[in-house]
């Protein structure tokens, strides 16, 4: 149960004395807002989603994938005049109180934020902008609010120069945390060092049928965090990883330097088929936790596409090596294909293979522990008849010794082969009845390097969505 895998350790979230909050009966309004738009300005009160830059310094969204859907309540101004956007925005913290993934009602204890950004387009052609970002943290201690974190960034986009061959943009941020009154982070700190750094630039190039985009980071000590884990960590940002969107990042995005490529080459008509091949290389060093981390993250894929159907493979690898004591800390290889056919007019079928292969060495400097290796397989097969009704049945296998029974004398984790199904049926046009019906596989969700612990299903599950 989501109870035992989240409060079984000495060391407990809050949020673990109320056993009784697991899928009590509640209702409270999650989302409210008022909005007055113009063609000058546009005002909100109550809650609303904000992002500013890259995401760096404040990115406070809705991550379907990792069941996230965090909004500030407050009121937000945005003042757009000819080449001038302002945003200035105040409020606290809304998290959605219910967990989907573990059925968890936990309110969160709000914690306020107040931020501005100011952007400016020059000459049509190079959009450049600053923001601000403070954030009161509440250690949950009863204490004075002496917690506080406040980001100050700048950056530039030049979308589109030589028609639109070439496009740039970069950003610089600066965090300074303070806590007990004391400086621990940033100007000011002890020791006088120069930490809490977050810069990111990015180029893409055109070339006809070529296109190349390159990404560069260096994040130094630049980190965002709740106190709290209830049931999952808080995400006020989402700084780029530029690395695969589902990469498990186990060693943090907070301290680390490198940069990454990717060449697109659009072969176009070969016979009855378009096809395109991609290719990625990444190169990283990570320093947080005093490790010394060399990443190495290449994959590549073709996409290929007919009349009424497209198939994409696409693999690679993702290959952490610990320089400092000369061994293998993490790896994750992957291969995954789909393929998408319209068999008739609104009858589609649908095909997934992902095949993961994962090591993983636990422990920490000094006192490792042995490579753990495993698999993890996902394969399903769909049907939809557009708009009306969408089928799906999928297989999975989970090799993880992390999250399956252990058996035998030698306690030798047993895999588990796991079946499932669903049926969706759209009674409006974006209005539905969903069934599942089976089991799933505990294990890892990631999107751009923000992962969190998914919990095994295994029963009924219905949901209706009515939307008007």
């Amino acid at each position: 149960t989501p109870f035992d895998q989240h409060c079984g350790e000495a060391t407990k979230p809050g949020w673990c004395s109320n056993q009784g909050s697991r899928f009590r009966n509640q209702f409270a309004l999650e989302r409210i807002y008022f909005t007055i738009t113009r063609p000058e300005f546009d005002v909100t009160l109550g809650d609303f989603y904000a992002s500013f830059g890259k995401g760096i310094a404040l990115s406070l969204i809705q991550v379907d994938e990792l069941g996230q859907d965090t909004s500030i309540r407050g009121g937000k101004l945005a003042i757009h005049h000819k080449n001038l956007g302002l945003t200035i925005l105040a409020g606290e913290t809304n998290p959605l109180d219910v967990d989907r993934a573990t059925g968890w009602d936990v309110p969160w204890k709000p914690e306020p934020i107040v931020g501005g950004r100011i952007e400016y387009l020059i000459l049509d052609t190079v959009l450049v902008g600053t923001h601000g970002v403070l954030f009161l943290r509440d250690d949950h201690t009863g204490k004075t609010k002496t917690e506080h974190d406040g980001v100050w960034g700048i950056g530039f986009e030049v979308p589109d120069l030589f028609d639109g061959a070439l496009s740039l943009n970069g950003e610089f941020n600066l965090q300074r945390t303070v806590a007990d009154g004391k400086v621990t982070r940033g100007p000011g700190a002890e020791g006088g060092g120069l930490d809490g750094v977050a810069s990111y630039a990015s180029a893409t190039l055109l070339l006809g049928d070529l296109s190349i985009l390159a990404e560069f980071k260096y994040y130094d000590n630049f980190e965002l965090t709740a106190f709290e884990e209830h049931p999952y960590p808080m995400v006020y940002n989402w700084a780029p990883t530029c690395e695969r969107k589902k990469a498990e990042i186990k060693e943090g995005n907070t301290s680390v330097s490198g940069a990454r490529m990717r060449l697109d080459y659009n072969l176009g008509e070969i016979g009855p088929l378009e096809l395109l091949v991609y290719g990625n290389y990444g190169y990283f060093q990570n320093w947080q936790e005093d490790w010394d981390m060399h990443i190495h993250a290449p994959f590549a894929g073709v996409e290929l596409s007919w009349g009424s159907g497209e198939f994409q493979l696409n693999g690679g690898i993702r290959y952490v090596y610990n320089h400092q004591e000369d061994h293998l800390y993490h790896h994750d290889i992957h291969l995954e294909a789909v393929v998408d056919q319209a068999i008739a007019s609104r009858h589609s079928l649908g095909l997934r293979y992902l095949l993961l292969d994962r090591a993983l060495r636990e422990g920490q400097p000094g006192a490792w522990g042995e490579l753990k290796e495993w698999r993890e397989m996902e394969a399903s097969i769909s049907y939809k008849w557009s708009p009306y009704l969408a089928l799906s049945v999928s297989y999975e296998r989970q090799e993880d010794p992390s999250v399956v029974p252990l058996v035998g004398p030698n306690f030798d984790p047993k895999p588990l082969n796991l079946f499932s199904g669903s049926i969706r049926f759209y009674f409006l046009t974006s209005s539905y009845v969903n069934l599942r019906i089976g089991e799933s596989r505990a294990g890892i969700k990631c999107v751009n390097g923000v992962c969190r612990p998914m919990p095994a299903f295994s029963g009924v599950e219905l949901f209706v969505v009515y939307r008007y």
